[in-house]
């Protein structure tokens, strides 16, 4: 992370900010691994092939994960 972009900043902030980034490319490469371009794209793929998340299940009925 460049000098600049933490100057001023307390460690809370930083934290996040790096926090985004870890985020982001840890969807960046499960999108990868699951050839897809998008996170939506990842969701409806198996669902459209008959497969879901046993959790989504739970969702559509209304209760919480």
């Amino acid at each position: 992370m460049p000098e600049n972009a933490v100057a001023g900043r307390d460690v809370a902030e930083i934290a996040l900010v790096v926090a985004q980034r870890t985020v982001a490319a840890h969807v960046e490469h499960v999108l990868g691994t699951l050839m897809t371009p998008t996170r939506t794209l990842a969701e409806v793929r198996p669902e459209r092939a008959g497969r879901s998340a046993p959790w989504a299940q739970e969702l559509s009925r209304g209760g919480s994960r």
